[in-house]
């Protein structure tokens, strides 16, 4: 093994026992569009383009055959969520604020060339998709009182933390079949937690005997495992046109398991099925000068086959059936300018459908995912002409869902909770060519 080769490994481990720490996004649904300020500030639209290994790799590792050389990029992504709930019922209104705080996001891509000049290696160890929430309880909010516990005791959720986090790891090669098509397959190899308290994926339970059950709580979660695959196409037309396609599966996660309390503090142990959506994506860009490009992606999230996701309401002993996701449909575009010869600069703008419907406005209190419009600038520094800094900056506005309270046994008729989520974020990356 050469000592390139040697070194880049080194690198990506490093970077990707980081990612192992708690970090959740916050992001439209739970698949997450962007890794890395190239992609943030290009609004996503990385499937036909080969400019960075980090969504290159993230997005499309048969555009790996673009790359004139080993390339090594990592950093990491910060956001800033800003969400609040408002309740009314009768004359009673109250709003509280989540607290989420900054939310960092590692991430790494590597691209190495084999000894088939044909044939390119690629890794990328990135956060793919989760959801955060965390409210305090509330004396004033009727959607955070306390859990009740008598049949006089008018309740609601009490506390609410949500924390769902998956990062991934995906190891690819990218052949290179003609002298402009190629392809890439890799398999995806997923790391999820799931933390929820109150744990509503679960039946209540009456354990004090008091006639009026409680959910339980669920925070004591360790990792688990699951996988899938990616193939991936990308042709070059001519000088000024390229196309991509990537197809990710489903990656079906084990069966989650946390060791949660019932009304006594005594050991439940709770389990959750939960998987990750699989996604289409398509990409055209255009190279018009030697100095800019546009690109354009269209991307299909099928939320409503994964389990935990796309199934809706209670079932009847009282947990939820599932977050009620709808399958999503993103468009990204993007602008990529050569300022001067150590300047580039570039824009961007993100679409997502709603995954939620305001009927399910409860729900996006326990997964704030509903934010539609994403905002994107950024620069490149060019150093040498084999490394560079990336920036970027993100503004998605506030997005807002309202609807009748939900509870297991349907629509709170005189009540209505509004969710809303803003979110600002901003990347930095480092790349280094050898």
């Amino acid at each position: 093994m050469s000592r390139h080769l040697m070194r880049g490994l080194l690198v990506a481990l490093v970077v990707q026992s980081l990612l192992i720490s708690e970090h959740f996004v916050e992001a439209q649904g739970i698949i997450f569009p962007f890794s890395g300020p190239v992609s943030r500030s290009m609004g996503g639209a990385n499937t036909a383009v080969a400019i960075d290994p980090v969504s290159t790799t993230y997005w499309n590792p048969a555009a790996m055959s673009d790359f004139q050389c080993n390339s090594l990029a990592f950093g990491v992504d910060v956001l800033f969520p800003q969400v609040s709930t408002r309740t009314q019922f009768m004359s009673f209104i109250d709003e509280t604020a989540g607290e989420t705080g900054p939310i960092p996001l590692p991430y790494v891509g590597w691209v190495h060339q084999t000894a088939n000049p044909n044939i390119k290696f690629g890794l990328s160890v990135a956060a793919v998709g989760g959801a955060k929430a965390n409210y305090p309880s509330s004396t004033t909010n009727i959607l955070f009182l306390p859990q009740g516990n008598s049949p006089l005791d008018v309740g609601g959720l009490g506390r609410v933390s949500t924390a769902a986090q998956f990062m991934q790891i995906m190891p690819s090669l990218s052949f290179l079949m003609t002298e402009r098509w190629s392809f890439a397959a890799a398999p995806t190899i997923t790391l999820g937690q799931l933390e929820m308290e109150p744990f509503m994926m679960a039946p209540p339970d009456d354990a004090d005997g008091s006639g009026v059950p409680r959910y339980p709580t669920g925070s004591g979660a360790r990792m688990h495992w699951g996988g899938g695959f990616q193939l991936s196409t990308y042709f070059k037309a001519n000088e000024i046109w390229s196309l991509g396609a990537t197809y990710r599966s489903r990656q079906e996660m084990d069966t989650f398991e946390l060791l949660g309390t019932d009304e006594l503090g005594l050991p439940r142990i709770l389990s959750a099925e939960v998987d990750l959506p699989a996604m289409f994506s398509l990409g055209l860009a255009y190279h018009g000068s030697a100095r800019t490009m546009v690109a354009v992606d269209a991307r299909y999230v099928a939320n409503s086959q994964a389990d935990g996701w796309g199934d809706s309401g209670f079932n009847p002993d009282g947990s939820l059936a599932g977050l009620g996701y709808g399958d999503q449909y993103l468009l990204g575009v993007g602008l990529r300018h050569r300022l001067a010869e150590r300047w580039s600069i570039a824009g961007g703008y993100t679409f997502i459908s709603a995954p939620l419907s305001d009927s399910e406005a409860t729900i996006a209190v326990m997964a704030p995912l509903q934010y539609q419009h994403v905002y994107g600038v950024g620069g490149t520094r060019h150093l040498t002409a084999n490394s560079e800094v990336n920036l970027a900056y993100n503004y998605s506005p506030r997005s807002e869902l309202s609807g009748l309270i939900l509870a297991p046994t349907g629509p709170v008729p005189g009540t209505q909770v509004t969710t809303g989520l803003s979110v600002h974020a901003a990347s930095f990356g480092v790349t280094v060519r050898y």
